[in-house]
């Protein structure tokens, strides 16, 4: 798959449909993948923290989630991705007849996740959940079930950076499956906050619908509004830098 480097992080240009190909194709390796779907928190973030940011190039697939990236992506480096978001690419995965993992969210709304999905995606196979919330002995017996069961996706959705943590651990442990950060995927699935409709996907405004059911993100807003001023300076940084290095040797040339 194309990947393009932002930030010295690989992100490949693909739809959710085609990254679920390749998921696919993955399985098929007896191996433990972990799969990041980057937004623009995530960027703030690991510019000042150089141990989560090596981390994070470490994943074996980056997608795009949300139009932070895409913008950045088409400022920075002259070029037009598609957008992954960790809800579309695991509404997609559940369609499939895969063994799944879930972790993370409360131990009432992981219980819900489970009803709606065995209700929902009749295909796919739910062979062990927990909730988030867990000390550390907590976290190796999760872990430990999991290298257990051996599912083909561990969906992991305890926030930034902490389910990022947890499939390290995983990845120390475990020799089988793909795990991904999903955020608050779960939350949707319970139906305790709703997807966002086409028509708000279309136009751009996911991220506005998930803060108005959750208020606490607008807490988050000046993350934001700093990552939109971060990229369009440097934006501005490149392009001066290019008129300038391009006068001088048209100077030269003359």
């Amino acid at each position: 798959m194309k990947q393009n480097n932002l930030f010295d992080l690989n992100i490949v240009d693909a739809n959710q449909y085609s990254i679920a190909d390749q998921l696919d194709r993955m399985l098929e390796e007896s191996k433990f993948f972990r799969v990041l779907t980057l937004n623009s928190l995530m960027i703030m973030a690991v510019l000042s923290d150089l141990k989560l940011k090596k981390w994070l190039q470490g994943s074996d697939l980056i997608t795009a989630d949300g139009q932070g990236i895409v913008l950045a992506m088409q400022l920075l480096n002259n070029t037009k991705v598609d957008s992954c978001s960790g809800v579309d690419l695991v509404y997609l995965l559940l369609e499939k007849s895969y063994r799944f993992y879930f972790v993370g969210a409360r131990n009432n709304v992981i219980n819900l996740v489970v009803d709606n999905v065995q209700k929902q995606f009749k295909n796919a196979q739910i062979c062990g959940y927990s909730h988030g919330y867990l000390s550390d002995q907590d976290e190796d017996q999760v872990v430990a079930d999991i290298r257990e069961l051996k599912p083909d996706f561990i969906l992991v959705g305890m926030g930034f950076p902490r389910q990022e943590k947890f499939i390290e651990k995983c990845s120390l442990h475990c020799d089988k499956g793909i795990a991904i950060g999903i955020g608050g995927v779960f939350d949707v699935l319970s139906g305790t906050k709703k997807k966002a409709p086409l028509f708000i996907k279309n136009s751009k405004l996911e991220w506005l619908f998930r803060a108005i059911q959750d208020p606490r993100r607008f807490m988050l807003f000046g993350n934001l509004v700093r990552y939109v001023i971060f990229v369009f300076g440097l934006f501005i940084k490149k392009n001066f830098f290019v008129k300038k290095v391009s006068k001088n040797i048209l100077i030269m040339l003359i």
